[in-house]
């Protein structure tokens, strides 16, 4: 029986390619969500080793605009060179990480002239969640305490909400059609919503119009344990232009544990990380039937070139 793959320090590192590939892809993503401004962040680098370089996309969104030339801030730097750097030190354009424990804090800083600066720390609530991890990638999931300034246009916001970092690594190809529609998925679905250390959720899901059914990699964790995640169903409730405003969960576990949330959209990017791949950005608010609040995101994604018309007719409302 082959050894569960488990994570190491050096998985927060830059992993050397083991496949002559130009899309041998490392990706370390931290975002927040604050509730009353609603503001929201999103820090994507794109790093490709074999090609010799590598991007950067900070965006920063509230209710008020999804367009990423209308929000508060978005400013994506494509084509810099490979970082000289570590990841776990990484200096790219403007930003900066610094860890401070493997697998556990990140210090997270950003300066672009007198339009924004960032400041932030990301604590992990818990452990990292492992999705997978074999000899040709890996990807990994962490809901963090997220704590520090940011100030856009001279306005500054205090920070001590909740929010999540990933990172993964592996081939990721520009050149395939994205999530496509030879199998009938219409989107896959990435949804999480952080109530505490002992209360969380994260469920991938493959979508098929508004309807979506749990895909391997999530978890659940009540009462502090933690488990994976075996069946489950996001159901979009309300769409508006294409965007989703409304979803339901259901989820259960391996220990037979279930979980329903319904969740409001409080705001939403449109985000093109690749040339492939679109996504609604949306911070959630989930409620359970008994009153359990989880602050998270919703994050649709699809092909814009093979579903995007279609996701755009799904409105339900």
């Amino acid at each position: 029986m082959a050894t569960p793959a488990t994570l190491v320090p050096g998985d927060d590192d830059f992993h050397p390619p083991t496949l002559d590939d130009p899309y041998w892809t490392e990706t370390h993503w931290f975002s927040f969500d604050q509730p009353g401004p609603n503001l929201s962040c999103s820090v994507y680098p794109v790093l490709r080793r074999n090609l010799n370089i590598a991007s950067v996309a900070l965006y920063l969104w509230d209710g008020s605009e999804s367009a990423p030339w209308l929000i508060r801030y978005g400013k994506a730097y494509w084509h810099l060179p490979f970082p000289e750097s570590g990841l776990r030190q990484l200096r790219l354009g403007d930003l900066e990480y610094d860890c401070i424990e493997p697998l556990l804090s990140w210090a997270v800083r950003y300066a672009d002239g007198e339009q924004v600066a960032l400041d932030l720390r990301w604590d992990g609530l818990r452990e990292a969640h492992l999705a997978h991890k074999s000899p040709h990638g890996g990807h990994l999931d962490q809901p963090c305490r997220v704590t520090g300034t940011v100030t856009i246009d001279g306005e500054r916001y205090d920070i001590d909400t909740l929010g999540m970092r990933d990172k993964s690594w592996g081939v990721r190809p520009d050149v395939r059609a994205g999530v496509a529609a030879e199998d009938g998925r219409s989107a896959v679905a990435y949804t999480y919503g952080t109530l505490s250390a002992d209360e969380q959720f994260l469920i991938y899901s493959a979508m098929k119009g508004n309807v979506g059914d749990a895909m391997p990699g999530g978890y659940l964790v009540r009462g502090g344990e933690k488990s994976a995640i075996v069946r489950g169903t996001r159901r979009v409730l309300g769409r508006s232009s294409g965007y989703p405003t409304e979803i339901e969960l259901v989820i259960e576990d391996d220990l037979g544990r279930t979980l329903r949330v319904t969740g409001v959209c409080q705001n939403r990017l449109a985000k093109q990380a690749f040339s492939t791949t679109f996504a609604w950005l949306s911070m959630t608010e989930w409620r359970t039937p008994d009153g359990e609040r989880f602050l998270g995101e919703d994050q649709e994604v699809f092909s814009p070139y093979s579903s995007g018309a279609r996701m755009a007719r799904l409105n339900t409302r």
